[in-house]
């Protein structure tokens, strides 16, 4: 004989917790609870929400940060020419050379028309590449901020790739 009978509860258990689906759930009552808190506008900004994100993490302007964009010929023109190359706390610098500029390809997608080329550097073995982001700086152009992945080694050199795609 089997006297248990199925006992319903109404207490949040990790069982009940994992039964909810797709998290769903746990973003109602998390938005609920009021967490995350909603981010201010840029264009309401009140001056005690300046005055508070100025105080911690520098200056907050109306306008959005202009993007710049470079273009394919813009790299073609400083071909074999050095790059200085730096993580932005200065931490680890070296000298790069631009040696090739891929050919662009056009590409079309919902959101647009893009076109899309690479450029391929060269640093010495030594420099200790990973995937992230890089500052460049050259003489002819501004600093920029390149996402570079090391895509291979020789003798003397590590190479490093940039890819851009950009709307047309």
């Amino acid at each position: 004989m089997n006297d248990s009978i199925p006992i319903k509860s109404t207490l949040l258990t990790r069982r009940r917790v994992l039964g909810w689906s797709g998290g769903g759930v746990l973003a109602g009552v998390a938005g609920y609870l009021g967490w995350p808190k909603p981010t201010t506008s840029t264009d309401t900004l009140t001056a005690d929400a300046i005055a508070q994100s100025t105080s911690t993490s520098g200056p907050i302007t109306a306008e959005p940060a202009a993007e710049i964009l470079i273009g394919r010929n813009a790299f073609v023109a400083l071909m074999k020419s050095e790059f200085q190359i730096e993580l932005a706390d200065h931490s680890l610098a070296t000298v790069c050379r631009l040696i090739r500029v891929g050919d662009e390809i056009p590409m079309i997608s919902p959101s647009g028309r893009y076109t899309s080329y690479s450029l391929l550097f060269t640093a010495p073995i030594d420099f200790a590449a990973e995937s992230r982001v890089y500052r460049m700086t050259h003489p002819q152009m501004e600093s920029m901020d390149l996402f570079l992945s090391p895509v291979g080694k020789s003798e003397k050199f590590v190479h490093l790739e940039a890819v851009f795609s950009q709307k047309v």
